[in-house]
């Protein structure tokens, strides 16, 4: 039939085991951390700068 054969070449498709290479999970991580610190690091620098009576004047 045809709902058995395409259920056959389906089967191909499917990932049995998958596996990540450890260089690409530390990759992955550094760059993670990274872009997070730098994500962070920014307003916090931006917002050191500013006096807290002008901060909040400015509300």
């Amino acid at each position: 039939m045809v709902v058995e054969n395409i259920g056959d070449s389906l089967e191909d498709y499917f990932i049995y085991n998958p596996g990540v290479e450890t260089n690409s999970l530390i990759t992955a991580c550094v760059i993670l951390f990274v872009a997070g610190t730098v994500s962070g690091f920014i307003p916090a620098l931006n917002a050191a700068r500013i006096k807290p009576i002008d901060a909040l004047r400015d509300e």
